[in-house]
């Protein structure tokens, strides 16, 4: 997060330090907690709309154990790709737009369709949600691994899969049926307790997909974007593709 830190949209940067410094200090001590809040955050989000918004989605994000898996993962991965690079504000501003969608996405209803993948030019990650039940008592698990594929073959890096509950065992399923997929590069699982929908607690998985995805820039081309081990015989046949649409 070191070096991603400069950017990021200085809202969502201040929102980060907000969400980390409170869940800190509440696993120590809650009255440093009511300090904090009264005592420093209270005046800082004071006539700041926009921050107290982008927070309280970070906030909701934390509790539903998708902030530490994928925000922070994926501005990390941005730190890391742009590490050599001057702060703009292109960057800056679709950081924010990645806080707002996964905010979006983790507040869907069950059922209602919308875009799941953020196709951003410096953040590209996609998002298969199981959490319909009627999918798997009528299809299996079929339909969702056909999405991951989809994903993989769209070209997106890191494709989540996200589950909780009852669905959890679904979405490990539906992830054991990729082993062996030699497209994906690396795949951790991450868990944690959520608050349930009637009081008590429930648990939140998220599985990450690393994707073998690789790019390619010839003198005088556009970029070519190939996935796993079979990726030269994909660049030859778009350098083909290529060649056949500038020809005379």
């Amino acid at each position: 997060m070191v070096q991603s830190r400069r950017h990021l949209d200085s809202d969502v940067s201040t929102g980060i330090d907000f969400v980390v410094t409170k869940s800190i200090l509440s696993r120590a001590d809650v009255r440093a907690v009511n300090e904090f809040i009264g005592a420093v955050w209270v005046p800082t989000i004071r006539d700041q709309a926009r921050l107290k918004a982008l927070t309280s989605k970070l906030e909701a994000l934390e509790d539903d154990a998708l902030f530490g898996p994928v925000v922070l993962e994926e501005f990390a991965e941005l730190g890391m790709r742009l590490s050599n690079r001057s702060p703009s504000d292109e960057v800056a501003e679709e950081t924010a737009a990645f806080v707002d969608h996964l905010y979006d996405l983790s507040q869907r209803e069950p059922g209602v369709t919308q875009p799941t993948h953020f196709d951003g030019r410096w953040i590209r990650c996609a998002f298969v949600l199981v959490a319909t039940p009627t999918v798997v008592s009528t299809h299996g698990t079929s339909p969702y691994r056909n999405a991951i594929d989809g994903c993989i073959r769209n070209a997106f890096p890191r494709v989540y899969v996200v589950a909780r509950g009852s669905r959890i065992e679904v979405a490990r399923e539906v992830v054991k049926s990729m082993e062996g997929d030699t497209r994906i590069l690396h795949v951790r699982e991450y868990t944690a307790p959520i608050p349930g929908p009637h009081g008590g607690t429930m648990m939140r998985l998220a599985t990450r997909f690393r994707i073998d995805v690789r790019e390619y820039v010839g003198i005088g081309q556009r970029p070519i974007v190939a996935v796993g081990p079979g990726f030269e015989a994909d660049i030859a046949r778009q350098r083909a593709k290529q060649r056949q649409r500038v020809a005379p």
